[in-house]
């Protein structure tokens, strides 16, 4: 049976993100967390990233297919996550700048 994300607000981290990438650390400890909920407070698409401490953010070239998770303006996405693969979540925008939103949760 599917239950819904179940955020822990006491975990969410705010990061400014701008053309350089940035990081935060995420408390993945907290109610057991599975999951991440990236929320783009910003009007341009926010390049997301999660992993251990040495990650980072990059934007996805034009006509390339690599790069990092796009977040589109405005947009809430949730991700299923390995608790013990990640420490840190990091972010870069192409041009000017976003806030971006990091919360813990559980869900399925």
């Amino acid at each position: 049976m599917s239950e819904p994300f179940v955020p822990n607000n006491q975990g969410t981290k705010s990061l400014s993100v701008t053309t350089t990438s940035g990081s935060t650390v995420v408390a993945l400890d907290l109610l057991g967390a599975t999951q991440l909920e990236f929320t783009n407070d910003g009007s341009v698409t926010v390049f997301v990233r999660w992993g251990l401490a040495s990650v980072g953010a990059a934007t996805v070239p034009a006509g390339a297919t690599g790069g990092s998770y796009p977040v589109g303006p405005g947009a809430k996405v949730v991700v299923s996550i390995g608790p013990s693969e990640v420490t840190h979540a990091c972010a870069i925008t192409a041009s000017s700048t976003a806030t971006l939103y990091i919360t813990p949760g559980r869900g399925q």
